[in-house]
């Protein structure tokens, strides 16, 4: 007997490869993800300005990072003591205002020669729901009282709109990019269970139109296999609201069969390995037993590095 639905996807016709360049922007589920790719090697770069939520400010980040467009202290505001954006999560912050602008300059910067070369690119849209200041959309309210802000739910066609502007300056700047675009699985129950459908109902049709309309433009069901698949709560966090370990590692086993071929798997195989042996706890570092381990664990990384380049 089946006690669940399984979705089940055709491999991607798009290869991710160990030559690869990564760049993930979005939501926390985005780091998920991203930190999993990097333990195994792979050249990633993610959220390089903190965790994102909405499609709007996504797309402002991207505008910045495309155009490599310095940020000036017009963009920054002094509040409890550190200076802060509202176009950058709070992990952005610092306490001296040219600390702050150096730092967000130099990461757009170096984002912006990483994308040049990126051939993936992943958008975790979080949410529909956005906060508004001077009727600009905020990333992040740094924990400002609400009554400094108006809250509304973006409509499908603000969100594609927006994010056609940025897909074509990105296609265009970069032929070979590949944008992958996921739903985050986590419920934003902050605005309510029916709000956070009607939200992530949004986004879903909002992402439909975007892959219709650009070739290079794919969806990947993560939040599918959480709600409609794992449906069920010991796949979440003590808070019952982000998906657990075990959901994050069921995810990735999707990703892989997804996006991988055969070679990058086994190679993936090895790193994993590699990794675990590299954790082993050593108990007696002088030992003869623990310098033959040691030996051969370099060259099994020496042999990952030198393979993993002829990866294609």
């Amino acid at each position: 007997m089946k006690f669940h639905s399984e979705l089940k996807i055709k491999q991607s016709s798009i290869k991710i490869f160990y030559k690869n360049k990564i760049l993930f922007i979005g939501s926390c589920f985005s780091d998920n993800i991203s930190n999993v790719l990097q333990k195994r090697k792979f050249s990633v770069v993610s959220n390089p300005f903190g965790i994102i939520y909405n499609p709007i400010s996504i797309c402002n980040n991207l505008d910045l990072i495309v155009k490599n467009r310095n940020i000036t202290d017009k963009a920054i505001f002094f509040y409890n003591n550190v200076w802060k954006s509202f176009l950058f999560h709070s992990e952005m912050n610092k306490s001296n205002k040219s600390e702050y602008i150096e730092n967000v300059n130099s990461k757009l910067a170096k984002t912006n020669e990483f994308l040049k070369e990126t051939n993936h690119l992943f958008i975790t849209f979080g949410t529909a729901w956005v906060y508004e200041k001077d009727n600009n959309v905020v990333a992040n309210c740094h924990k400002i009282t609400n009554n400094k802000f108006s809250k509304r739910l973006l409509s499908v066609n603000e969100i594609v709109d927006k994010a056609i502007e940025i897909f074509t300056k990105l296609i265009e700047n970069n032929q070979k990019l590949n944008i992958h675009i996921t739903i985050s699985p986590v419920r934003h129950l902050k605005d309510g269970f029916v709000e956070n459908n009607q939200s992530k109902a949004v986004l879903h049709l909002a992402v439909k139109e975007l892959c219709e309309k650009f070739k290079n433009v794919n969806y990947f069901p993560s939040y599918e296999f959480v709600i409609d698949e794992l449906r069920d709560y010991r796949f979440y966090k003590e808070d019952f609201v982000h998906p657990n370990s075990l959901a994050i590692k069921y995810i990735m086993q999707k990703f892989d069969e997804h996006y991988f071929d055969n070679r990058t798997l086994n190679l993936i195989k090895k790193i994993e390995k590699i990794n675990s042996s590299l954790n082993h706890k050593v108990l007696n570092p002088n030992s003869e037993e623990y310098l033959i381990f040691k030996e051969k664990l370099h060259l099994q990384i020496k042999e990952f590095e030198e393979e993993k380049f002829r990866c294609s």
